[in-house]
């Protein structure tokens, strides 16, 4: 045999003797590995092991985020006082952040300091110019957008011909044209799976000859709203339509209008409308009854 043959057998001989010192470590590592495994298992159902695995998973539990789980952010109009006050208190107390939005800066205040998440920005949608300051706040501290209520609206018992120019278009701005342009705003900051509320109010279905104009803004906002529902599934975004009968505010009041019935709590209103947007309904009627107006209203046209 050659030098160069006994180097290759002796590089061999080394090769093999090292793979069955590898081999039986590994193989021993194996086995000392199961019966760790062992050990532990054992020790797990003993009493001090179940107390050692329920202090883990108590640990892992509290230590951990969710998975899925984000700050919700929401924005309110007419947040000051009755159903919009009254769902905004509600999503602070569910966990959203909430950017309300009204006129009255002492019933804000007051909400502010009563519950935690919650912000707001005192304007009057009549002016678009608190479009612009809602959708600023938006960007700088609420985005991304989850839920956006638009709720801000008034009426008034004016006949037509008594209105002022300026009433008619104030009006029309409120609960019409903010609501739209607002949308189309804050949409940018919104996400698939967002959802936006239009409150309308049931009697689109009748004639009002209570509130004409009032009547008329919220049937123009009814048919944008089919309108939106459309073009928003697009993007992933749902839109819920609330149509309100008489709720226990003091809309009817400021109106100088009359109510024909005693209606539902505020509260009882917020509950209902925070229910459809989470089972991502496309429209409710609160209560739910004055749902039958869409059959009954064509032949009742001056029921209220």
């Amino acid at each position: 045999m050659t030098a160069v043959g006994e180097q290759r057998q002796a590089t061999r001989g080394e090769a093999s003797r090292y793979l069955q010192r590898r081999d039986g470590s590994v193989a021993q590592s194996r086995e000392q590995e199961d019966l760790s495994q062992l050990r532990l298992l054992t020790h797990a159902q003993t009493p001090g092991g179940l107390w050692f695995k329920w202090c883990s998973a108590l640990e892992t539990f509290f230590s951990t985020e969710p998975a899925g789980l984000h700050v919700r952010n929401a924005v309110v109009t007419g947040a000051s006082s009755g159903i919009g006050r009254e769902l905004a208190k509600l999503l602070c107390k569910k966990g959203f952040r909430v950017l309300g939005v009204g006129r009255d800066v002492k019933a804000l205040e007051g909400l502010k300091s009563e519950v935690d998440g919650f912000e707001f920005i005192a304007c009057d949608l009549s002016d678009l110019g608190c479009v612009s300051e809602i959708s600023s706040g938006v960007a700088a501290s609420y985005s991304p957008l989850d839920l956006l209520v638009n709720n801000a609206g008034y009426g008034s018992a004016k006949k037509l011909i008594e209105m002022t120019a300026e009433e008619v278009v104030n009006m029309t701005l409120v609960n019409f044209i903010a609501p739209v342009v607002l949308t189309r705003e804050l949409l940018p900051y919104m996400r698939s799976g967002s959802t936006v509320v239009n409150v309308v109010t049931a009697g689109v279905h009748i004639l009002m000859t209570q509130a004409p104009l009032y009547g008329a803004t919220k049937i123009a906002l009814h048919y944008a709203s089919g309108a939106l529902r459309r073009e928003l599934k697009e993007r992933g975004v749902h839109l819920v339509e609330v149509f309100p009968g008489v709720v226990r505010t003091k809309f009817h009041e400021r109106a100088g209008m009359r109510a024909p019935m005693r209606g539902v709590p505020p509260e009882q209103a917020a509950r209902i409308i925070l229910g459809a947007v989470e089972k991502k309904k496309g429209r409710v009627y609160i209560p739910w009854y004055v749902g039958f107006l869409r059959l009954l209203g064509p032949h009742l046209p001056a029921l209220y």
